[in-house]
């Protein structure tokens, strides 16, 4: 199914799948390395703590650990690249409900 590389796509979405997880972790990776992204709840950074390659070489939580906050983060992260800022309010349309990110805070 081709549906997502679609313009205009019937569902709205990030696919996670055996293509782009591999990009998506390893973006996070170093995103993380770089601290550019700095997880600050206990729980998520134990997650990220035990997030490691099984014997085949493929990354995921270690058993008996979870991995939604590092997915969740892999998923935000991949995403960012295609969301779109605005710093200016009066660029913003009186219609839309969405939070305006304004000199560099929301």
């Amino acid at each position: 199914d081709e549906e997502w590389r679609s313009k205009r796509p019937l569902k709205r979405g990030w696919l996670t799948d055996g293509r782009t997880r591999p990009g998506m972790l390893a973006d996070l990776e170093e995103a993380v390395r770089l601290r550019r992204i700095i997880p600050r709840c206990r729980e998520g950074v134990g997650e990220f703590m035990s997030f490691i390659r099984d014997e085949k070489q493929r990354p995921g939580h270690a058993e008996g650990a979870y991995d939604d906050h590092v997915m969740a983060w892999a998923g935000l992260w991949a995403i960012r690249a295609s969301a779109r800022f605005v710093t200016n309010p009066a660029l913003v349309s009186t219609r839309r409900r969405e939070p305006v990110k304004v000199h560099g805070r929301w």
